[in-house]
């Protein structure tokens, strides 16, 4: 314990009431105390930050008489600024406090993270946003609407019972209400239900846990059982004067309750995977497109065609202007090669002034052959492409077909852009979006007043990768 210093678990009540400034998450064995990115990025390199800097690591620690202390790792806290430390120095109790009382979950705590053991654990927190994100992608692909409209982001914020009684615990699930059931949109249970043929009369008139009830009935004694809770320890909170606190075991009772929402939210993901025979991981991947129409590309698709990928290369081409465009260099087995490369109205934009981002149009074209010796071939992003497993996926792959797909979206990217969609004979899929390096220069408005040159305007690639399931 010689890397362990012991706290009032009051110390978290200072970070949790400065949500702009810090970032506190929780699982069930502790968590974790940083600046938030936003302040972090403001006080970055100023005296502030050396004060104020902090990322320590804790394990919640059970006290004989059942309130919660906390338990900081000594190197993390030798990291923070004066300030911090001051401030930790104010709630420091001894080791003595816990006698000889053993508390299961610090001890596995610390097994972890100072005995160096593996665990399979994930924290329900985690595992409950990763079920949302999953459930929301398949709804989004469907009907184009989240089942939850709350993303895992806000579920990393959520703030369990830091004192063992009934008000903590009644309180701790009057907060996760807003995240499981609040969240639930009806109209999307309606369109799903439209769209698999399946009828719940009187739905808009139904709670919405209810309502996920009669669409999903498969769901009801795992998912409904662990909304039932919440509503009716929420209902306790917030709906008429309460009975006084007492002792209850409040932490761990409410982190079994989120193991046992994440195991109900588990099984709707699966109900969803199989009405709509798409998996989790290929409906993330689809949704994290951006909106698009496609139609089939009559240029690339027989140049590539019923062929299979043996190598992928990833290049620069800088045309007469100075302009630069990512080139993906695909080998095929009977030994031909095809560079795709992005063109637009490039002249016309930077001529304007103010540049407007939606006045650009950029699709991705097939190179002609006379270009391949002007293709600078970039180690470090094609070393970036075997990282993302890019290649690898591709490789050995034979292409079925393509689709050039219209997307529009965010000046940060480019708002108005083609996408070339490639399929490949096992079901999965590749995605070359456009983007490119200036989008960070644009106002709310899409214009941008600096002068560029067309040597600073850099065309590139995003890549998505489609799995079969």
């Amino acid at each position: 314990m010689d890397y362990l210093l012991f706290f009032s678990s009051d110390i978290l009540h200072i970070y949790l009431g400065r949500p702009d400034k810090y970032e506190v998450e929780f699982h069930r064995y502790g968590g974790r105390i940083r600046l938030a990115d936003l302040y972090f990025d403001k006080i970055q390199g100023s005296e502030l930050f050396e004060a104020q800097k902090i990322d320590v690591r804790f394990a919640f620690r059970e006290r004989p008489d059942g309130e919660l202390a906390i338990a900081a790792l000594v190197p993390d806290l030798a990291q923070t600024g004066a300030i911090e430390q001051k401030r930790w120095h104010c709630f420091r109790i001894g080791p003595d406090i816990f006698r000889d009382y053993m508390d299961p979950d610090f001890y596995e705590w610390t097994r972890v993270h100072l005995e160096g053991e593996w665990t399979t654990y994930r924290s329900p927190i985690h595992v409950i946003g990763d079920a949302l994100e999953s459930i929301n992608a398949i709804t989004q692909v469907f009907v184009d609407k989240k089942l939850f409209r709350v993303d895992k982001g806000h579920l990393l914020r959520l703030v369990p019972p830091l004192s063992n009684h009934t008000h903590a615990y009644q309180d701790a699930h009057r907060e996760l209400y807003r995240y499981a059931l609040d969240a639930i949109d009806k109209l999307c249970l309606k369109d799903l239900n439209e769209k698999r043929g399946f009828s719940v009369p009187n739905l808009d008139e139904m709670r919405g846990f209810v309502a996920l009830k009669h669409s999903f009935p498969l769901v009801k004694d795992t998912l409904i059982s662990a909304l039932k809770k919440t509503a009716k320890q929420r209902g306790f909170s917030v709906h008429s004067p309460r009975s006084k606190p007492e002792p209850f075991p409040a932490f761990r009772t409410f982190f079994s309750d989120l193991e046992q929402l994440a195991l109900g939210l588990n099984a709707l993901l699966c109900s969803l995977e199989v009405a709509f025979s798409l998996g989790r991981n290929r409906a993330r991947a689809l949704a994290h497109l951006p909106p698009h129409e496609c139609m089939d590309d009559t240029e690339t698709c027989p140049r590539v065609k019923s062929r299979t990928v043996t190598s992928v290369e990833l290049g620069v081409l800088t045309n007469a202007n100075g302009v630069k465009s990512d080139v993906l260099v695909l080998a095929f087995d009977d030994g031909s090669s095809v560079g795709l490369a992005m063109t637009g109205n490039v002249a016309d934009f930077l001529a304007a002034y103010p540049m407007d981002a939606s006045s650009l149009t950029v699709k991705i074209r097939l190179l002609e052959d006379e270009l391949f010796s002007e293709i600078d071939i970039d180690e470090a992003q094609t070393t970036s492409l075997v990282a993302a497993e890019i290649p690898q996926k591709i490789q050995g792959q034979k292409i079925t077909h393509c689709n050039i797909c219209e997307a529009t979206g965010e000046y940060s990217v480019l708002p108005h852009r083609f996408l070339l969609k490639t399929h490949l004979k096992s079901g999965a899929a590749f995605v070359l979006e456009p983007t490119w390096n200036i989008g960070h220069l644009f106002d709310a408005s899409g214009y941008i007043s600096a002068a560029l040159e067309p040597k600073d305007l850099h065309l590139q690639f995003l890549y998505h990768w489609i799995p079969v399931m």
